[in-house]
């Protein structure tokens, strides 16, 4: 058998496999990833920025109609007080003045059956009122405290408190006001819809 004479030969290195090459590709390398890895966060910030978008334009209108029905009720309701107000004071004189007529035939010397019928009917017309005074002035309670449930005390409301809701984040008052510029809220609508979305708009 015959000896095979191994020489090791020294194995050159490529030239771009030198030290100072080295150096500069993994520089390189990690330039490229520093690059990709910001490419890839301004993506997922942009993304999120994007769906935070549609969370907010999705909650604003909801806001809106929240504050639109509101709105709505407060008108409805700001009716119907005003009507009962009306009401009772109608109500009221005409009690004076049929307490007025009816003490007029009770004190008269001239009673007659006719002054004596006269003074039944206003007695009974006289309590028949007075029923429905205070049958209306319950009424009016419910609907004041109907009214006390869709508004929002002015003085209470904080527009300085910082509003956070589905992805809406801003002071109270830019929200109220947002409400008010943008879809045309009454500002007693745009605190209650907003006091009911953050509590914390209210002192």
């Amino acid at each position: 058998m015959a000896k095979i004479n191994l020489v090791t030969r020294e194995k050159k290195r490529p030239e771009w496999c030198n030290n100072e090459n080295l150096s500069g590709i993994a520089i390189m390398f990690f330039l490229l990833f520093l690059f990709l890895y910001s490419e890839e966060v301004s993506l997922f910030k942009a993304h999120e920025k994007k769906k935070i978008s549609v969370i907010s334009k999705a909650g604003n209108e909801q806001l809106s109609n929240l504050a639109a029905s509101l709105q709505g009720k407060q008108k409805a309701l700001g009716l119907r007080s005003e009507g009962l107000k009306e009401k009772i004071s109608d109500e009221k004189d005409t009690l004076i003045a049929d307490l007025e007529e009816y003490n007029e035939i009770v004190v008269s010397e001239e009673a007659t059956e006719e002054s004596a019928i006269a003074a039944t009917d206003l007695k009974e017309e006289i309590e028949t009122l007075e029923v429905l005074i205070e049958e209306d002035k319950e009424s009016l309670d419910v609907v004041t405290t109907d009214l006390e449930k869709v508004t929002v005390d002015s003085a209470k409301f904080c527009d300085e408190c910082e509003f956070n809701y589905s992805g809406l984040g801003t002071s109270c008052g830019l929200r109220k006001n947002y409400l008010m510029t943008v879809y045309s809220n009454t500002e007693e609508a745009a605190k209650a819809a907003v006091a009911q979305w953050d509590p914390n708009c209210m002192k």
